[in-house]
Order: structure tokens, then sequence, then C-alpha cells
């Protein structure tokens, strides 16, 4: 019994520090209706590949869903708020309807309330803004352009507006210096390998024997 009860608490610590929350640039927003999961998990990777380090819930979901969608907002330089008709749908409806539970409308309002800056991608254009607190927010602000998909440059074009905020890529530096150091290393094996050529023939003349070198 003993030994079950050290395993556990053994389990329970290591399993409570892999759940340790580590601070994300970008917070992801996204409805899961409409197949928009799949097109966030591979603007997710685009971003990765760029060096933002992004909080995506696939990935980055805790025990307590609210609690992990709280310090991933809280700790986030930025929220991305991916918006069609569901994610505008599920905030409008929540807004007016307090049983509503709506994990859309959790990011939505924490991101605001604690002055985030939300980042508006529109993967589907309205002729005219719904009715509603999203077009509160959003009706009079520019936004990126996702309509038509290609999400290398989404990455890209959130990158841009970002930067012009002064957020840049926390991931971009260290990729520079990883590339940097590899590179330093290499080029001194290089010159190491040139120096004992060198220096093993310049042993070779000192030892030859004067009998045999030709006059």
């Amino acid at each position: 019994m003993a030994f079950q009860v050290r395993s556990w608490f053994k389990y329970s610590i290591k399993n409570f520090n892999s759940c340790k929350m580590v601070r994300k640039q970008l917070f992801l927003s996204h409805s899961w209706k409409c197949n928009m999961h799949e097109k966030i998990r591979a603007l997710n990777n685009e971003l990765q590949k760029i060096g933002w380090s992004t909080w995506f819930d696939e990935n980055d979901m805790q025990m307590n869903i609210d609690m992990s969608m709280v310090e991933g907002i809280e700790q986030s330089d930025a929220v991305v708020a991916c918006i069609n008709r569901a994610y505008v749908d599920s905030v409008n409806h929540a807004s007016k309807n307090m049983r509503t539970r709506s994990n859309v409308n959790k990011e939505w309002t924490y991101s605001h309330a604690r002055n985030k800056i939300v980042l508006p991608i529109m993967f589907e254009k309205f002729d005219v803004w719904p009715f509603g607190v999203v077009t509160m927010y959003l009706g009079n602000q520019l936004y990126i352009d996702a309509t038509h998909g290609d999400v290398k440059k989404i990455a890209s074009d959130i990158t841009e507006v970002l930067q012009k905020h002064f957020i840049s890529p926390s991931n971009k530096k260290n990729m520079r210096w990883k590339s940097l150091f590899w590179t330093t290393i290499l080029c001194s094996q290089d010159q190491k390998k040139r120096n004992i050529k060198v220096l093993g023939t310049q042993r070779r003349k000192a030892f030859i024997p004067k009998t045999l070198v030709r006059i």
C-alpha cells in the first residue's frame, strides 16, 4: 500500500510539472465548426515555421479548460481571432444568453477584458457586418483577408502587422543564433582539418632523411 501511495505521489508531481504553462506569444482563437480547426492547425504550423510561439488548443489545453485559456491569453502578446460566421454567431449568441458556456465567447470576452491586441483574421467576408457584440469591436477595424486560403501568406501578413506594433517572433533570433552556431562549428572543424594537413606535411618534410633528398 505504501509503495502504491509513493508511486501515485511521484506520478502526480511529474504530471503537475508537465502541466506548467509555457509562455506563448500568439493565442489562436477559433471556432471548431465549418472545418475551421483543420485550417487553423495549418496556420499554426506556418506561424511556428516563421518563429512564433503559439497557443493552440489541440496542443496546449491542460486539465482545466477555462484556466488553460485564461493563462494562454494572459501570457500572450496578441490574440489572433480567426473570424467566420460560426465564430461571430457563437459570440453574439452567448452574449445574449447567460446560460451559454461558449469557449469562443470566453476567449473573446477575456481578451478584451485584459486589453489584449486582438488581430482579426477574416476567413469569411460579410457584405454587411451582423448585429451584435463582434461588430461593436471590429466594425471599423482593419483586418487580414484569409478568404484565399493560402496559410503561408496569412502567416506572413500576421507577422507584418504585428511587427508594426513592435512584436516579433521570439524564436527567430534563436533560429538565427543556432544557424550561426553550427556554421561557426563547421567552419572551425574544417579549419582544424586544414591545419592538421599542413602540420602533417611539415612533419613529413622535417623527418625525411637527407640521403633521400635529391640535390
